[in-house]
Parts: C-alpha cells; sequence; structure tokens
C-alpha cells in the first residue's frame, strides 16, 4: 500500500470519526474496501490451497509424507488461524474459499505427484474443521 493510499485512508478515518459524512469520498472508499476483502479472499484461499494440497500428499502418497509437509501444514494453518482470530468472520468463509480452490488444488498435486487428477476425490474430501486442525493428517 503506498503512503499516499495510507493518507488518503487514515483522512477518510477522520472524517468518518467526526461524523462529517458529506466530506468522506464515498465512491472511492467503496472500492478500496472491496479490494481489501478480495486480496484477503485471496491471502485465505492461497492459504487453504496449500493445505489442501498437502493434506492431500499425505494421504495419496503416505510413503513420501516428510518433515518439510507437516511443516508447510502447521506453517498456512497458523497464518489461517492468526488471521481468524483477527477476523473472526472469516471462519464462515473457509468451506465456500476451500471448495472454490479444490479444482486448482487437484491439478497441482496431480503435477506435483505424478498421479492421474483421478486419483483425487471430485469433491474436496476435508470438513473446514479438519482443514483448520493442527492434529489432522490422514
Amino acid at each position: 500500500m503506498t503512503m499516499i493510499l495510507v493518507r488518503w485512508i487514515e483522512h477518510q478515518v477522520k472524517l468518518l470519526r467526526a461524523s462529517n459524512y458529506d466530506q468522506v469520498d464515498v465512491d472511492h472508499l467503496i472500492e478500496e474496501v472491496e479490494d481489501m476483502v478480495s486480496r484477503e479472499q485471496k491471502e485465505l484461499r492461497s492459504r487453504l490451497h496449500q493445505v489442501i494440497k498437502h493434506l492431500l500428499k499425505c494421504q495419496y502418497q503416505p510413503k513420501r509424507k516428510s518433515t518439510s509437509w507437516i511443516a508447510t501444514l502447521d506453517e498456512r494453518r497458523a497464518a489461517i488461524a492468526r488471521k481468524l482470530k483477527r477476523v473472526p468472520s472469516y471462519r464462515q468463509s473457509i468451506g465456500p474459499l476451500a471448495r472454490q480452490a479444490y479444482p486448482r488444488v487437484i491439478r497441482a498435486t496431480a503435477r506435483e505427484t505424478r498421479l492421474p487428477p483421478g486419483t483425487f476425490p471430485p469433491e474436496l474430501p476435508y470438513t473446514p474443521e479438519q482443514l483448520l486442525d493442527e492434529g489432522f493428517v490422514p
């Protein structure tokens, strides 16, 4: 985020706190908030992508399960947990974002494992709770 944008946002917040609604740049503020939500969802979807991919690798290549796979799972889950702690309402997005990411996860996992894409279930096989559970590794 550029310094100019930060200053503009700070100014908009100041106007809102002072109830100077007629001076708020509403159209641009809406655009910025929508863009922020989009970036947050993209980041969360990316982390879920990594979690799902590593769970599939652990499940479908158990003999190759490594400490680096588990470390990646732990790190991505911890990052998601931090985000959910900051913004608890994102918890309800976990399932839909994971299901949305799943087709790309299958393709990426198939490339990395050299297993046919049909090896993996056509629908996301993990619940949102399993995706976030640090103790869950198939």
